[in-house]
């Protein structure tokens, strides 16, 4: 797994928003950081984000690969690309006391492989899932435990 960029907290949340599946759109994304601030839990640090810092950040995630945006009726649709939900996704993993083990080469928590893996790694933002995308019973049962993991 290569080093996780060198990302702002306000970047991350905005990392964070447009899943890989439906995007949104700035004006969605503005509203839904502006939403996320005033419903953080008061021990957590409150920022005064403005839409010109949105849209500088949007455009250092896209120069890095992690988004990407489609025209939608003149308004950009921002998702993140298969880079961006394993960098998102792996970040969230090493938030954990322990991780685990590391998605292989083109896995990203969220897509599902061809088929399950030959070994069950937990995907710790999804309990139950491995990195490969299929849930713990759909791998063969030698491969169900994992191996020198707390699932």
């Amino acid at each position: 797994m290569p080093p996780l960029p060198d990302l702002s907290q306000f970047e991350w949340l905005v990392l964070g928003e447009p899943c890989s599946v439906n995007g949104l759109t700035t004006d969605e994304l503005w509203s839904q950081i502006q939403e996320y601030q005033t419903q953080a839990p008061a021990h957590w640090p409150k920022t005064s984000q403005t839409k010109a810092m949105l849209d500088s950040a949007l455009a250092k995630l896209g120069a890095l690969g992690l988004v990407r945006s489609l025209s939608l009726e003149g308004a950009p649709l921002w998702l993140r690309t298969t880079e961006g939900d394993l960098t998102y996704n792996w970040k969230k993993q090493l938030d954990w006391p322990d991780p685990g083990p590391e998605p292989r080469a083109g896995e990203t928590g969220h897509k599902k492989s061809a088929e399950p893996c030959d070994h069950f790694r937990p995907f710790r933002p999804a309990p139950g899932y491995c990195w490969c995308g299929w849930f713990r019973s759909e791998h063969a049962p030698d491969a169900q435990q994992p191996k020198g993991v707390n699932p």
